[in-house]
């Protein structure tokens, strides 16, 4: 059995960690036992992976903030050396052969696993990071990764734009959706009952943590125009509400209040029910200013729920215009108020956009393809390890300067 060490740097429970959990229990069929390195401090995430029998670590992991408090800077710096000698006692103890890192700023697995001497696969999954940044770390992704995964084909064109030579070492690997939880079938009726709507009142959803990005000012700015035609329609916004982001909460109430929505939407927290939720749904939004591979719209597409989507990174490798959903600007509540109104003004034409999702999420994004893709990358991860440079630490950009680019965009 071949030892994965996937190390995850975001403490807050997601699609990363919800892709990790799902495709840890089907590698273990393909002969790869999985062990997650995550930050203390996500509760959720540590009691799903003992739930489903997935060893893992919680160490206290740093990563690169947006922020102007020096205080997140110096811990960073002070950390950093001490997670890489962490991360390498763990690669000996546990007799590591393949470490998965997760993010282009997150160097510490990086740089255990060269100075370790194993296989290296390093996950970009993002298509916002700024330009300095990526000047600074990209040679380091083409020097030690033995597999370079990237979420979308979005994230090549980002990431790496013309360069053919490391086409044999990239992997696309889109988050799965379970579609044996997430299909058509499921009743949203529970879900309706609980939070008083009818059955034949139009519910416009958004399914994502309330934090800048995410794009939920823009739905809201957008009720008013859809609440003109559909007085009855109501708004669900899905997602936890986060301690460090309560000034986009705020700023979310000061919103309602200034466009007369009181009682007009609906914030659940966070729910363990999403695929209820979804199928609760007349639409489905995914608003955000830009995503790799948004994992709430594969599971809106897979529900068989109508769905609006701003045109970003990899979600137009989701949603086919026209065929599966409404694409979208971003930043343009006009245009999801059409969408919107679009598909509540032709039911049938919404149904049958909800449905060819579905059945585009069975064949090019079910969970049994993406652990089959992983299974292969491994396999050509080690392979190919021992081929490259070992790690030159006076290459590395100091952990002043990642901070520093971080907190200035």
């Amino acid at each position: 059995m071949n030892r994965i060490l996937n190390v995850l740097y975001e403490e807050r429970l997601g699609g990363p960690q919800l892709r990790v959990l799902q495709v840890a229990r089907g590698l273990k069929v393909h002969g790869y036992e999985t062990i997650v390195a995550l930050p203390k401090g996500d509760p959720p995430f540590a009691q799903l992976l003992a739930q489903h029998g997935i060893s893992f670590r919680e160490l206290n992991l740093v990563r690169p903030r947006r922020s102007f408090d020096p205080r997140l800077h110096a811990r960073f710096a002070l950390r950093f050396w001490s997670n890489v000698a962490e991360l390498r006692q763990m690669i000996r103890n546990e007799r590591i052969e393949i470490v998965h890192t997760n993010g282009l700023a997150n160097l510490q697995a990086a740089l255990a696993a060269r100075r370790e001497g194993v296989a290296l696969v390093w996950h970009l999954n993002d298509v916002f990071t700024p330009k300095l940044l990526r000047a600074a770390l990209l040679p380091l992704v083409r020097r030690w990764a033995d597999r370079i995964a990237v979420a979308a084909r979005a994230v090549t064109d980002y990431c790496f734009p013309g360069d053919s030579r490391l086409a044999e070492r990239i992997q696309l690997l889109y988050a799965p959706v379970d579609t044996q939880r997430f299909n058509p079938r499921v009743d949203g009726t529970r879900v309706r009952r609980e939070l008083g709507i009818a059955p034949d009142c139009p519910l416009i959803g958004l399914v994502a943590n309330l934090c800048p990005g995410k794009g939920q000012e823009y739905l809201l700015e957008a009720a008013p125009l859809v609440l003109r035609r559909y007085p009855q329609a109501k708004f669900m916004l899905a997602g936890a509400r986060l301690e460090n982001r309560r000034a986009f909460w705020e700023g979310l109430q000061q919103q309602i209040a200034r466009l007369r929505l009181e009682g007009e939407v609906i914030f659940t927290g966070r729910r363990s029910d999403v695929p209820q939720l979804l199928r609760a749904m007349t639409v489905c939004v995914q608003a955000s200013e830009s995503e790799a591979c948004p994992m709430a719209m594969l599971e809106a597409s897979a529900s068989g729920t109508a769905v609006v989507a701003t045109r970003v990174g990899g979600t137009p490798e989701i949603v086919e215009h026209g065929v599966t959903g409404i694409l979208i600007d971003p930043r343009e509540p006009a245009q999801i108020s059409r969408a919107v109104l679009h598909l509540l003004d032709a039911p049938a034409i919404a149904q049958q956009m909800g449905l060819a999702g579905a059945r585009r999420m069975q064949e090019r994004f079910s969970l049994e393809a993406c652990v089959e893709a992983h299974a292969r990358m491994y396999g050509r991860a080690l392979s190919h390890a021992g081929s490259l440079e070992p790690a030159n630490v006076s290459a590395l950009p100091p952990a002043e300067f990642v901070e520093d680019v971080y907190s200035r965009n």
